[in-house]
């Protein structure tokens, strides 16, 4: 004799096994970013207002770059398709330390440090 299962009660059993396929059974493998080379960004100061721009190219293709600043402000760029970003006059002292961050989706690169200097306008390597 065949017996049926009410859906009311087929529902329930079947949906933690529906949620462990969905989110859990194949997630592909993330390939870490390779951190922003500082070495290569261009300066902009302005000397009066106190702030920079930069500019650069990254080793990512779209997502964006983040620039957090000695009071921990997270200042965020989109990364254009050639790897290119351009960021906004922002403002930062002479000689305040910059932590640079990529982003693609939920990939991240480990931060890079660099000083901010004046003059000449420079970024310099600084540890994190």
């Amino acid at each position: 004799m065949l017996h049926l299962v009410p859906m009311q009660r087929l529902i329930p059993a079947l949906l933690p096994l529906a949620l462990a396929l969905l989110f859990g059974g194949c997630t592909t493998p993330q390939i870490p970013l390779p951190p922003p080379g500082t070495a290569d960004f261009t300066l902009q100061v302005d000397k009066q207002a106190g702030t920079i721009k930069l500019q650069g190219k990254v080793d990512l293709s779209g997502g964006w770059i983040e620039v957090r600043d000695p009071k921990g402000n997270r200042l965020n760029w989109i990364v254009q398709g050639d790897g290119s970003f351009e960021t906004y006059f922002f403002p930062i002292e002479d000689g305040a330390k910059l932590e640079f961050r990529l982003f693609d989706g939920d990939n991240r690169s480990d931060p890079v440090c660099s000083s901010v200097r004046y003059d000449p306008p420079a970024l310099v390597d600084s540890p994190c």
